[in-house]
């Protein structure tokens, strides 16, 4: 498996769209240039607040064109983590462009599963009253491998893309790697995945050395 330098920017997105995408840039440019091929942004990078359908944006449009635009700028891989996307009729989708070095589309995809939880007495929250789920899964065939994905929630259901996109063997490998990577900042892959939200900060000053696992 050729190694690359994978650039995983942790942002702490707001209401403010037009900063969040000023901040987006400072972290492609800054990742750019410490060499990395594929930059990766969290979920809804663009804008998180407490209108998300009404800040649902178009596609093509202003933010989906500022990271086309990043991509071709600086010669890489850019998922930008996902964007509340507009659609007609209906409420908007939750979806991730993965945009190639040529700023061109490699793949889009809608977040299939939805967050609803409904504890009485503590905590009341169901995503699917904002968001309408996708259906398809979509795999991302790149000059860097092949790539299954998913959003959030998705990764309690592994198996839509593994089963699909990895041979035994790279599953194999890839569970090495994971194993190796975890053991450096010490925790078992197991402590990893059970945990309800996992942080692995190498470098709490370097967003690019940041690994959040939403689990």
């Amino acid at each position: 498996m050729e190694k690359i330098i994978a650039g995983l920017v942790q942002m702490d997105s707001g209401p403010d769209m037009n900063e969040n995408m000023r901040m987006a840039e400072q972290y492609v440019r800054e990742a750019a240039e410490q060499g990395a091929k594929l930059i990766l942004f969290p979920e809804t990078a663009e804008y998180t607040g407490a209108d998300m359908p009404g800040h649902a944006s178009a596609v093509p449009g202003y933010v989906s064109r500022r990271f086309s635009s990043l991509a071709k700028r600086y010669g890489v891989y850019l998922h930008c983590g996902s964007m509340t996307v507009r659609r007609h009729p209906g409420r908007p989708s939750n979806t991730s462009f993965l945009f190639g070095p040529d700023g061109e589309t490699i793949a889009e995809y809608s977040k299939i599963h939805m967050f609803d939880v409904n504890i009485p007495g503590s905590v009341s929250y169901e995503e699917s009253h904002e968001i309408c789920p996708g259906n398809e899964i979509v795999l991302a065939d790149t000059a860097l491998g092949l790539f299954g994905m998913s959003i959030c929630y998705d990764i309690r259901f592994p198996e839509q893309v593994t089963a699909r996109c990895a041979a035994p063997e790279d599953l194999e490998e890839i569970q090495e790697y994971l194993s190796e990577y975890c053991a450096d900042f010490g925790y078992s892959v197991d402590e990893l995945l059970s945990a309800p939200f996992t942080v692995i900060t190498p470098d709490s000053k370097n967003p690019y050395k940041q690994m959040y696992v939403a689990n």
